[in-house]
């Protein structure tokens, strides 16, 4: 199911005063090479670093009390498992990461660090999806919700 414009609307309110509202800088040789005004947006300026911030939020902030006291769970060991901890954390809630066990030290380390730091584990992603949904609410990277707060960005009006 594709979210509808409503669904980026609310995701847009959902946002405000959370997501940064990032710039764009024009790239000359994309321009060039596609004969068109192209510009890229500093997404990397997010407090996690990237956009999926957007959608880790926009799903966690939809959550009912009972999916709120059950946690999170995502499978990432990169942007989308750093923003669902982020966003997990600012709602008060337990967010459960699993990642492959040979991920890159600074996907390891970063969540821990957090305050109410997410339950870490060092296992293959395949094949858990039920582990997973046992566990909490899963944060997937397809969801309505997420891809719905990432259409925010195409709502960006063109800085000249």
């Amino acid at each position: 199911m594709a979210p509808t414009i409503a669904d980026i609307q609310a995701a847009r309110e959902r946002l405000a005063g959370v997501a940064r509202e990032t710039p764009l800088y024009p790239t000359e040789t994309f321009s060039r090479l596609s004969g068109r005004s192209v510009f890229l947006k500093a997404e990397n300026l997010q407090r996690t670093g990237s956009f999926k911030i957007r959608g880790a939020y926009n799903t966690i902030a939809t959550l009912g009390e009972d999916e709120r006291r059950a946690g999170v769970v995502a499978a990432s060991a990169g942007n989308h498992g750093q923003a669902v901890a982020w966003a997990a954390r600012e709602a008060g809630i337990l967010a459960t990461i699993f990642m492959r066990e040979f991920s890159t030290s600074l996907f390891l380390y970063t969540p821990r660090s957090e305050p109410i730091g997410p339950l870490l584990y060092h296992l293959w992603i395949d094949g858990q999806h039920g582990r997973m949904a046992a566990l909490g609410v899963v944060v997937s990277l397809t969801s309505v919700l997420l891809v719905a707060a990432a259409g925010r960005i195409t709502r960006t009006p063109l800085a000249r």
